[in-house]
């Protein structure tokens, strides 16, 4: 089947199905999050939510229960929009339904984050206060030369009519500068 589509051959939608399915259940190893799990065992231990409430889920007809496999993104994203309280038993079961859904939540973010920090796709808030104070710094300098030095000569003897346009440009400046600057991040 890989060697046909490979190949370019048409696939029918099960083999599409089956590749797709082994091509997401690849993607996770031990480093990244887990996309899909091969159980609802395996499942509950991605999330932290307990298998009856994942049996009703699946009931629901929630999209992310595909044969046995549990695709823990989608299972996630059904979650967002449909209120587990549906699927307690009783009060209880609810509370804990709920705090296992953001505990749930909450490890999914946190691993989606250190994946994103390995793959070079997030911005230190040291590094933004680094480029941020640069900036500033280079800005000073720009206001420094401009309003204490170069302003005070092209300014005198000018009415304020004939002042405002010297000013509105020299603000475009400035602004255009830290555009260009702060454009990178």
């Amino acid at each position: 089947m890989v060697e046909r589509a490979k190949a370019g051959d048409e696939l029918t939608d099960e083999e599409k199905d089956v590749l797709r399915d082994f091509r997401d259940s690849q993607a996770a190893d031990s480093t990244t999050a887990p996309n899909v799990a091969d159980s609802m065992e395996q499942a509950t231990g991605i999330t932290g939510i307990d298998k009856p409430i994942l049996q009703r889920i699946k009931a629901d007809n929630c999209p992310a229960f595909r044969g046995s496999r549990v695709y823990i993104s989608e299972l996630m994203e059904f979650l967002e929009t449909n209120p587990i309280q549906k699927y307690a038993e009783n009060a209880d079961d609810s509370g804990k339904a709920i705090i296992e859904i953001e505990i749930a939540k909450e490890r999914r973010r946190k691993l989606q984050m250190e994946n994103d920090e390995r793959a070079g796709l997030l911005i230190s808030r040291e590094e933004i206060n680094a480029e941020v104070f640069a900036l500033g710094r280079q800005l000073q300098g720009v206001l420094r030369r401009v309003l204490e030095n170069e302003l005070p000569t092209k300014l005198a003897g000018r009415s304020v009519e004939e002042i405002r346009p010297v000013m509105r440009e020299i603000v475009d400046d400035i602004c255009k500068r830290f555009h260009s600057s702060s454009g990178q991040w």
